[in-house]
Formats: C-alpha cells, sequence, structure tokens
C-alpha cells in the first residue's frame, strides 16, 4: 500500500514483527491470494486478511484455504455507510 511491492521484503518485516512478539500479524493491500498463501506458509503466528480493499475482493472461504486465520472488514462497512449518506440519488 506504500508503494513498495517487494513481498520477500514484507514477509521479512512481518518475521520480525512476530520474532519481537507480535501476537497476530497484518500487512494489508496484498496483490492477490498467492501473496497471501505465501505470506501464511512463512509465518507461524495468526496472519489478518483485510477484505474491503477496493478491487482485492477475495471470498472467506478461498482466504481462509490460504492459511489466513483472522478475517477484518476493516473501514469497509464504514465506508459502505458514509457513500450511501453521500449519495446525491438517495431517497
Amino acid at each position: 500500500m506504500r508503494g513498495n511491492p517487494d513481498l520477500d521484503d514484507t514477509i521479512k518485516r512481518l518475521q520480525a514483527y512476530e520474532k519481537a512478539g507480535a501476537d497476530v500479524l497484518f500487512a494489508p493491500g496484498l496483490p492477490d491470494l498467492a501473496a497471501v498463501k505465501k505470506v501464511c506458509a512463512a509465518l507461524s503466528k495468526p496472519f489478518n486478511f483485510m477484505v474491503g480493499i477496493r478491487g482485492k475482493f477475495v471470498q472467506r472461504r478461498r482466504a481462509r484455504g490460504s492459511g489466513v486465520r483472522r478475517i477484518s472488514l476493516a473501514t469497509s462497512l464504514y465506508r459502505a455507510a458514509m457513500s450511501g449518506l453521500a449519495d446525491p440519488q438517495r431517497k
């Protein structure tokens, strides 16, 4: 999400957090399910997958099958509610 698409660097950072004692690990905006699987395989702690990022929709069943152990809605419900309120066509 910050313009560094290097998945190996992301994994090294997550492993450093894991080694430092993090209970759950999180890397928002991974490019695809293959990347999610690679990240999950490299970690021993639970990985949190954030759904609701535009263009990054993955069905819950497929995410869990990749090794994800926690799924977060992040701000997706808030964005949906605010989009509905801001819609000029709303009656």
